[in-house]
């Protein structure tokens, strides 16, 4: 039997890659252009998929090269963006979300997150954040804190869905509540009190005070 777990919350971010889309195959695809561009080791996918290009760009190349090694990659991530797919449930659940109530908070370029959010087909909030709008990526707390000095909401009225351990580490260090999407990484590695198998398991609806009520299916 379904059971499920309802939250109040006034804003809700998402993750893009693995929690929105799924775009391993995009991703795994741009960085094996990338190796063979540069004749090196690329990186495992889980590192490629869980933070940002620069951060594993600098581990990989001299720092004179980084900048033009990161455009070479921005460039194949944007060839392969039509690659990319929703993650189960995501354009529907959007659909229910009023604008100015749901935002991103994604490791991936600007133009390669505009890129695979059309490629999925799904909505495009009002403000988005992005690798390009701060110096420390995930698990660092920055990406939420920039993010929530945006939207000026309190961490703890706020929720997001994550699918990666640097994600989960990063939200919670802003004060975030997490919810974990199992796409690529399991429910123990995440270690999140609430997670989903894709987000067909989550309804939102939108109440007369202004709140938004989410509901996560269990079992």
């Amino acid at each position: 039997m379904t059971s499920f777990v309802e939250l109040d919350k006034d804003f809700v971010f998402f993750d893009l890659d693995g929690t929105l889309v799924d775009s391993a195959h995009a991703i795994s695809v741009a960085w094996g252009q990338w190796v063979d561009r540069y004749s090196i080791a690329g990186p495992d996918l889980s590192e490629a998929l869980g933070g940002t290009s620069i951060d594993t760009i600098r581990k990989l190349v001299p720092p004179e090269e980084v900048q033009t090694a990161l455009a070479v990659l921005t460039e194949f991530e944007l060839q392969t963006a039509h690659l990319v797919r929703e993650v189960n449930g995501a354009r529907e659940l959007l659909k229910t979300i009023p604008t100015g109530y749901w935002s991103l908070v994604t490791s991936s370029r600007r133009s390669v997150a505009l890129a695979r959010l059309s490629s999925a087909r799904l909505s495009v909030p009002d403000y988005i954040v992005t690798a390009d709008d701060y110096k420390r990526g995930k698990p660092s707390p920055e990406p939420y804190e920039v993010a929530l000095n945006h939207v000026r909401k309190n961490a703890r009225r706020c929720l997001t869905f994550e699918d990666s351990v640097p994600g989960v580490e990063s939200a919670r260090a802003s004060g975030v509540e997490v919810v974990g999407v199992t796409t690529y990484t399991s429910a123990q590695e995440l270690r999140t009190k609430l997670y989903v198998t894709d987000l067909t398991h989550v309804k939102v609806t939108f109440s007369r005070a202004r709140q938004l009520s989410i509901a996560l299916a269990r079992g």
